[in-house]
């Protein structure tokens, strides 16, 4: 099995080579990867310390692990942190933000690969974030000797882990030293399968997502645009997501507003978000922000969880194809979330749907029926606010969960040396 999975492996990448012509994630995915070993023994030549490694999958993971970064920081300061994506969006974002000490794209899995790159950084500890897992790195660690964890992770049935197929790779996760799952669910799927190495820590996403209230910046655009009006914050939109947007701007008054940062910002999609608001918008990258537009379009990432602070209400796209994206960022806010029918896979959108706290909508008038209730007071906006915010304050904690299982096993060294 470890054999198929390397030549998997290796054909994945030929995949991602032959592609990279006509797929700009894929070029950047190789380009990024060019001189990468040159860099990595460049960067480790500072012998001085421990090493802490930390590997996300994308942008999302990172998100969701830096809680975890940060107050591992604070906790061990002589750790320097290496920080690893598989994909280019978490990368190209991460290089700049200041949580780790080094930033690379992870090498392609393989056994070759596994121990150089292990060698060369050295790690005294690595953290897989949710269930980006590979095999030959966990391997090494495992030969090495060096404490290895999975967290946030979520484990069901139907994983290949768990299939008849996949089953001998169940010996992976047991060579893992410890699994900070989210829920009983997974911890139950773990036991079955005789994998003892758990602990339930609950979600990161929920001590991220505590923190933006407080830590949100201000935004000259955003606060331009927005001042003055009723406003509905929309995330991670798409095409379908739009137009019923837009179908609910047209039935409102004139004082309410659209903030639009679709899931996707490359020229031909923004040109589509443009079409679905049929000449209503301004693009935040625009000079001019003034003027009779309705709808600020995000055209760049990383800005829309500040912007949910501008917003009465917000919307969270994705549920009307594949699958609902964010919808705890907004909710930290205390803001009702509008969103698609397809929530089945999504148990806090669920929850929060089951309590009145959030709302599925399947056209523009179900969106304009409960907005009209929140606005009159037939339903307490106040009441509904109090209610995200306990929601999100019930379930923080995992991170002082994981640390504290890293303090009482003596997993670490305090002083980083």
């Amino acid at each position: 099995m470890a054999a198929l999975y390397h030549v998997a492996m290796l054909t994945y990448g030929l995949a991602v080579y032959l592609v990279s012509p006509f797929n700009s994630k894929a070029a950047r995915w190789l380009a990024g990867r060019k001189g990468l070993w040159a860099r990595i023994r460049k960067a480790m030549q500072d012998k001085s310390g421990r090493r802490a490694w930390f590997h996300c999958a994308s942008l999302g993971e990172f998100e969701l692990a830096k809680p975890l970064i940060k107050a591992f920081r604070e906790s061990y300061p002589g750790y320097q942190v290496v920080l690893t994506f598989f994909s280019p969006s978490g990368y190209e974002h991460a290089k700049h933000d200041g949580y780790a000490d080094h930033v690379f794209y992870l090498p392609l899995d393989g056994p070759v690969h596994a121990k150089r790159f292990i060698s060369a950084v050295a790690p005294s500890i690595a953290f897989f974030v949710k269930t980006d897992i590979w095999y030959f790195y966990i391997r090494e660690l495992a030969r090495k000797k060096i404490p290895s964890f999975t967290v946030s992770s979520r484990f069901h049935k139907g994983q290949y882990y768990f299939n008849l197929p996949g089953r001998p790779f169940q010996k992976i996760l047991k060579r893992v030293s410890h699994h900070f799952v989210v829920d009983q669910a997974s911890l139950a799927v773990m036991y079955d399968a005789g994998l003892a190495n758990v602990t339930v820590c609950g979600d990161l996403r929920f001590d991220r997502v505590a923190r933006l209230p407080e830590t949100a910046l201000a935004d000259e655009i955003a606060e331009e645009f927005c001042r003055d009006h009723l406003v509905v914050v929309a995330g991670s939109t798409w095409d379908a997501d739009e137009k019923l947007l837009a179908g609910f701007l047209d039935d409102m008054p004139e004082n309410w507003r659209l903030v639009v940062a679709p899931h996707e910002v490359g020229p031909d999609r923004i040109r589509a978000v443009e079409r679905n608001f049929n000449g209503h918008s301004v693009r935040y990258g625009d000079d001019n922000h003034t003027g009779n537009a309705r709808v600020l379009v995000i055209d760049r990432i990383g800005k829309l969880s500040a912007l949910y602070r501008y917003g009465k209400y917000a919307y969270v796209g994705g549920a009307f194809g594949k699958g609902l994206h964010n919808i705890l960022e907004p909710v930290a806010f205390g803001l009702p979330v509008f969103f698609g029918p397809r929530i089945r896979k999504f148990p806090e959108a669920a929850e929060l749907a089951a309590a009145h706290l959030s709302y599925v909508v399947n056209k523009p008038g179900d969106m304009k029926s409960v907005v009209q209730d929140i606005e009159s007071g037939r339903v307490s906006h106040g009441e509904i606010r109090t209610g995200l915010l306990k929601f999100v304050s019930e379930r923080q904690g995992a991170t002082r969960v994981i640390l504290n299982h890293l303090e009482v096993n003596n997993v670490v060294s305090p002083k980083g040396i």
